[in-house]
């Protein structure tokens, strides 16, 4: 058999605060998604922080979901519009928030829209 490729890749996290750690990109706001934890995503940005960056990393995996469990404030009730494509399938929205409502303990059975009740 032959290789026609044999390379090691960078983490993609690890990438992105090197390259905006260089002392160019003081000052600059910069949003990622990845596909790393919540944990590594956070010591990212405080990485970032101390050379002046301000990065808001989110997570790419189910970004709706992540949404909700890391950043949504529990003020109230959160309605969410489903979005249907004529060329997509009906439940190509459903299919990337099948998680949401285990965000919440007030969902209504009856509505397709996500409810998020209130904390305090």
């Amino acid at each position: 058999m032959t290789t026609l490729l044999d390379i090691t890749l960078p983490r993609t996290l690890d990438a992105l605060v090197t390259r905006l750690s260089d002392g160019n990109h003081r000052g600059h706001r910069v949003e990622a998604w990845l596909f790393d934890n919540a944990a590594a995503r956070r010591v990212a940005e405080a990485r970032l922080a101390g050379v002046g960056v301000h990065a808001r990393i989110r997570s790419a995996y189910k970004p709706l979901v992540h949404h909700f469990l890391e950043e949504a404030p529990a003020a109230g009730p959160v309605s969410i519009a489903l979005p249907n494509h004529p060329s997509a399938a009906a439940n190509r929205f459903r299919l990337d928030a099948y998680r949401s409502p285990a965000c919440s303990p007030a969902r209504s059975a009856s509505s397709p829209a996500i409810s998020r009740s209130p904390t305090s």
